[in-house]
């Protein structure tokens, strides 16, 4: 159940993204199943790839005192723009507060089920 909530909040929080943070272009003819799709693929590597690969690299991690973590998920969101061709990401920062807006929207869908 956590995991079809995480898809609806993972799509939600990209169509708001692609809604307000500029540097992100979205194609015309995306429909809604366009968003359901990359909200799970966001899900997917968010919640089963990347935790393998950030176990992988805790040492590094540790020693760049978390920075590298986040450099993690600014790698899959690149990764996730290239598989999402529909959706096109121009700048870094809108990478960067494109993460924001979709982590904002996990945690209020999570503290909303808890």
């Amino acid at each position: 159940m956590n995991f079809i909530i995480s898809i609806i909040a993972n799509s939600v929080g990209l169509y708001i993204a692609t809604s307000i943070v500029p540097g992100v272009v979205v194609s015309d003819n995306v429909s809604w199943y366009y968003f359901a799709f990359a909200g799970l693929m966001f899900t997917v590597v968010f919640s089963i790839i990347l935790p393998v690969i950030k176990v992988i690299s805790l040492p590094l991690i540790v020693l760049t005192l978390g920075f590298f973590s986040f450099v993690l998920n600014l790698i899959a969101f690149y990764a996730l723009d290239r598989f999402l061709p529909q959706i096109e990401f121009t700048t870094l920062w809108s990478i960067i507060l494109t993460a924001i807006v979709i982590s904002s929207i996990n945690m209020i869908s999570n503290s909303l089920l808890k």
